[in-house]
């Protein structure tokens, strides 16, 4: 039966398909190699059939759709590399439009990063003098620099330039379009956007660009895991704010939490009140994103962003959550000499004017670009800043993986509302959400992601509901979410007949190795679920007090078994990632005393270690499972370094373990492993290896690999036969030794060689000593050497 693996395989490696993607779909992208996704390949394709009037459209130019996040930028950097190397076009020359400086400067960085060296054009001068220039292949440039171009009377005829527009469902784009096709009347359009268009300007867009080429839309982008989804959490605070309303308020940040952090945070919000009295809301504001941001986001290590509605109430919430203390916050915005339509007061243009003296100026003087850069990338890969606070710049084309949530205090809609929250939607370790906490009020409504279909008030109701499909999640859809988790975690035990009332007796249900794999993976689910549910206001409220209370103490009893679990298989589950965020969940929201989920793997040799950990086990089985199963992985380590030991022990083991199976005699259990452990301690085995080798650890090693495979063939070996192939080994350490060279492993033509050496040594030995051996078991007697020597060469 052909399965999707299969089609996939198939699909990927057949020969014209695969020999296309190394050549124009690999690239650098900031000395990364990275591969097009299906959607990149097949948008591309398709534009390729448009550019070549391959598709029946009558026109050559058109639309491509590729949600944010999904690589829009590399599309466009992949497109133009299949164009460049295509010979139907002689002399192709790019220019790359957009509309605002900074994302103008982020495409022509993009472009630069994959070896393609676009030129900036910096003034409409400099645009004509830049399309005049046939030398010049790649432009940059915003679409403002056509206004100057077209006065000047410019018109370059070429049918081999490409007009590449980002963001082209913009307005501006209607208002300019016209400009730049009277400069560049035969180029090939190609409109790329982010955000799905609205049902009114899709008419005007394809009329613009041509019909659209292909689509990536948001849902899509979400089950292929390239971007995470986005919840919404409303926390609308009023513009007045009475102290009545600021009581009720505090009532409400703290119903999630046990009673240790509510008192905390009673006694916090005591000492910020008085601080509060002048500028009440905006104070509200910043001490909720402050307690939000350090429970939720910060314990993961991840960020966020705020979007303000002004630039002065930007530094006001800088100002508040920094005297907060814990959280390093940066503001990026434009000077007050900058038109951004507000009406700015006396006051407020000297506050901006010293925030740029005080903050900005010392380090960085007026360069404000430079400034802009530090504090982007100390947000996206420093430590200098947890918390990036803007009004409307970075809002578009700003990408930052570990921006995990954005607050939202500022009216937004439509494309812009889109825009913004795909700041947050970027894949990152750590984070499976990206969460809009909104305190202004930008939907009417919003409990499931049905509800923003037919929201007017977020402009979402004007979006063809299969181009916005689950674009945002809200406390419903989270809610059946966690029920599901919930449900699914309790399945692993459904079914089994064991002790409820004991710990070994929910151990007793993992003892298979899959179950603890389906019980650690829907742990996790659920444990990021409800550490999402707990911090959001919304959800706690849709879940109920009651059904909140059960998933917290079933969270803590789970938690406390994965440990045990842990503890008794000496496993280390890669979970690093959340481990963080989990503790924080239990220590802010379940448990009064402070929580202890990671164990750390100890070692058999380490006797304090072992028995701190087996006096954490209730039962003697558990506690010879600890010890079996740290022997286990002494053993691994020492595989091809002493196979003789290995062996022995790993049967000893087994047998053991079956034995323990059959009876279930936990007192016996225990006194085996225990002797066994002291045995290997002791290093005690039955067998002695050579005198010819009995001080050289490299021989033994390629000893072991050979007496494993010829002792399980003969019964009896004879000492003679024992001491030659102690020789043996000698000379097949001698042999790998003077071919070992730097890099070996990585030299097929060296391990060819070494191959065939040492396979003459093995049949020449076994034909010297008349022992018989099946071709198969030479093979492995081969596969062990040659693994033996990779280790320890």
């Amino acid at each position: 039966m052909v399965i999707e693996q299969d089609r996939t395989i198939v699909s990927l490696l057949c020969r014209e398909r695969l020999l296309e993607l190394i050549r124009f779909f690999a690239l650098y992208d900031n000395n990364v190699k990275k591969i097009g996704r299906y959607q990149q390949f097949f948008g591309i394709q398709a534009a390729m059939k448009r550019i070549k009037g391959e598709d029946d459209k009558n026109t050559k130019s058109g639309v491509i759709w590729h949600t944010q996040g999904s690589g829009k930028s590399l599309t466009m950097v992949m497109l133009v590399k299949k164009i460049l190397a295509d010979p139907d076009f002689k002399n192709p020359r790019f220019v790359l439009v957009n509309d605002r400086i900074n994302l103008d400067k982020q495409l022509r960085d993009n472009f630069a990063k994959t070896q393609l060296n676009p030129i900036r054009a910096k003034t409409g001068k400099g645009l004509i003098d830049l399309l005049n220039d046939k030398s010049v292949t790649i432009i940059t440039t915003l679409v403002h620099k056509f206004d100057k171009a077209a006065k000047s009377r410019i018109k370059i005829k070429d049918g081999n330039i490409f007009l590449l527009v980002d963001e082209s469902h913009r307005s501006q784009y209607g208002q300019l379009h016209n400009l730049m096709i009277d400069v560049l009347p035969n180029a090939i359009k190609i409109g790329f956007t982010g955000t799905p268009l609205l049902k009114k300007d899709k008419f005007n867009t394809y009329k613009r660009f041509g019909p659209l080429i292909d689509s990536y839309p948001i849902n899509r982008a979400v089950e292929d895991g390239v971007i995470v989804p986005l919840v919404y959490e409303g926390r609308i605070i009023p513009q007045d704010v009475a102290g009545e309303k600021i009581d009720d308020y505090l009532k409400y940040i703290i119903a999630p939490l046990n009673p240790e952090r509510q008192e905390d945070m009673k006694r916090k919000w005591s000492r910020f009140l008085p601080l509060a009295q002048t500028r009440q809301r905006i104070d509200m504001v910043a001490f909720d994103i402050h307690e939000h941001f350090t429970s939720y986001a910060k314990p993961k290590g991840l960020k966020a962003m705020v979007a303000a509605s002004s630039r002065p109430a930007a530094i006001d919430l800088h100002k508040s959550i920094k005297k907060l203390g814990g959280v390093k916050t940066a503001v990026v915005i434009s000077p007050e000499n900058i038109n951004e339509g507000e009406e700015l007061t006396g006051e407020n243009r000297k506050k901006i004017k010293d925030f740029f003296k005080e903050e900005v100026e010392p380090l960085h003087g007026c360069n404000h670009e430079e400034y802009e850069d530090w504090v982007q990338n100390s947000f996206i890969g420093g430590e200098d800043v947890d918390m990036l606070i803007v009004k409307d710049m970075l809002l578009t084309g700003f990408d930052a993986p570990v921006a995990a949530v954005l607050y939202v205090d500022k009216p937004m809609k439509e494309h812009s509302l889109l825009q913004a929250i795909a700041r947050v939607n970027r894949v990152c370790p750590g984070k499976d959400f990206g969460l809009i906490v909104d305190y202004w009020g930008i939907f009417s409504r919003l409990n499931t992601a049905m509800d923003m279909y037919s929201d007017e008030k977020s402009g979402m109701d004007g979006y063809d509901q299969a181009d916005i499909e689950n674009v945002i999640l809200g406390a419903g859809d989270q809610k059946l979410r966690l029920e599901k988790s919930h449900q699914e975690l309790w399945a692993v035990f459904e079914g089994k007949d064991f002790d409820r009332n004991s710990s070994e007796g929910w151990q007793s249900v993992l003892e298979d190795v899959n179950y603890r794999k389906l019980f650690y993976e829907r742990l996790s689910i659920f444990s990021r679920l409800l550490d999402l549910a707990v911090g959001s206001y919304a959800l706690y409220s849709a879940v109920g007090y009651e059904q909140m209370q059960k998933y917290k103490q079933d969270l803590l009893q789970f938690q406390k078994l994965r440990g045990a679990i842990l503890l008794r298989y000496n496993e280390k589950v890669d979970f690093s990632r959340y481990e963080d965020g989990i503790r924080s969940l239990l220590n802010n929201f379940v448990l009064s005393e402070p929580s202890q989920i990671i164990v750390e793997p100890v070692s058999i040799h380490d006797p304090v270690g072992m028995k701190e950990q087996l006096e954490k086990l209730d039962s003697k089985a558990a506690k010879g499972d600890a010890i079996r199963t740290r022997m286990d992985r002494e053993l691994e380590t020492c595989r091809y370094d002493d196979p003789l030991l290995h062996k022995k022990f790993s049967e000893q083991l087994k047998e053991t373990l079956e034995e323990y199976r059959a009876s279930r005699n936990d007192d016996s259990y225990l006194f085996k492993m225990e002797k066994i452990a002291d045995d290997f301690k002791k290093g005690y085995t039955s067998h002695h290896y050579p005198a010819c080798i009995d001080n050289d650890s490299d021989a033994k090693a390629f000893y072991g690999s050979i007496q494993n495979i010829i002792a399980a063939e003969i019964k009896d070996i004879s000492p003679e036969i024992d001491e030659a192939m102690g020789y043996l080994a000698i000379e097949v350490k001698k042999s790998i030794a003077n071919r070992a060279k730097v890099d070996w492993r990585f030299n097929t033509a060296v391990q060819k060689d070494m191959t065939q050496v040492l396979d003459d040594l093995i049949w020449d030995f076994i034909e010297e000593h008349g022992i018989e051996l099946p071709v198969e078991k030479i093979d492995l007697i081969l596969e062990g050497l040659m693994t033996t020597a990779v280790r320890r060469y």
